[in-house]
């Protein structure tokens, strides 16, 4: 369980310490007991935010700067969310070691890490029952495009103080990328179930990637895109081999979740050219309505 308690008090402000601890106890949540999904936060002198220990001790630290920064707006709720996603992510799939991984190898966990911990953060708001309290007091109406907006405001942010060229990272752009990928992942969920005209996939990433600096990055940068895929086999691989001893946590996941954070990686050639076919089937959707129907196809 978390290391605190996690009531929310409105008279008090919102800081960097109590929505990590908020997140976490929302993410364990997620999981029945047996599981023994532990989130443990402590606030320790370092980088913003890092994933420490492995069994009983992994843990998760953050910098008294974060932990004491001031949430003052939803731009900054998502910021911390996308920090923390990130963390849970490492955490919850062991990518702390007791021996360091090969880089490249650190490089597809910091891959896979942007892209579950977006998951992590849009099903945090969409299900947390603090979290999404949160949210919904920043949001109270049922409305599509500032939620995303504030998302993209966030993202931007972290184009501009963390996503920076790193041999241990994916490019910036990559990252960027990789965020967004995982927003929609679940967004798709709920607008399939919806029925939702497919103009939606586009209004979604034009608000997602709408702050300035991540404008600015795809206008200056736009090579970076060419490595995307490249690190994605390497990272299921590894999971794959850490879940031949670990096994993947779908069996302690509430079943309504399992669509939106599960994480098997076993999916067979089938299983996977099924699941491409029905992507493009649905971009092919997207092309129709917008009456440029070659819109997707491959060059």
């Amino acid at each position: 369980m978390s290391d605190l308690e996690t009531n929310l008090d409105p008279t008090e402000p919102l800081t960097g310490e109590k929505l990590a601890r908020l997140a976490a106890a929302d993410f364990e949540s997620f999981f029945v007991p047996e599981g023994k999904v532990s989130v443990r936060i402590f606030v320790e002198s370092g980088p913003i935010a890092r994933a420490r220990g492995t069994g009983a001790n992994a843990r998760i630290l953050i910098s008294p700067d974060m932990a004491n920064d001031v949430i003052d707006g939803p731009d900054r709720f998502h910021l911390h969310l996308l920090i923390i996603g990130h963390e849970i992510a490492h955490l919850l799939h062991r990518h702390v070691q007791s021996e360091p991984p090969e880089t490249s190898d650190i490089q597809a966990l910091e891959y896979w890490a942007d892209f579950y911990g977006a998951k992590v953060m849009t099903t945090l708001v969409s299900f947390g029952a603090n979290i999404s309290a949160i949210y919904k007091h920043y949001f109270p109406k049922d409305r599509f495009d500032p939620g995303l907006r504030s998302m993209g405001s966030a993202i931007g942010t972290m184009v501009e103080t963390v996503y920076s060229v790193n041999k241990l990272y994916p490019a910036p752009l990559v990252r960027v990328s990789l965020t967004t990928n995982g927003i929609m992942c679940v967004l798709r969920r709920f607008m399939l179930a919806d029925n939702v005209d497919s103009r939606w996939m586009l209004s979604a990433i034009l608000r997602l990637m709408s702050a300035p600096e991540t404008k600015n990055l795809m206008n200056t940068n736009p090579n970076q895109i060419d490595g995307l895929l490249a690190p994605l086999e390497r990272a299921r691989q590894w999971h794959l081999n850490e879940q031949k001893a670990h096994p993947p946590i779908e069996q302690w996941l509430h079943p309504a979740l399992i669509p939106f954070l599960g994480t098997t990686f076993e999916e067979s050639e089938l299983e996977i050219a099924l699941a491409t076919a029905e992507r493009r089937e649905e971009l092919d959707r997207l092309a129709q309505a917008l009456d440029e129907p070659d819109l997707f196809k491959d060059a």
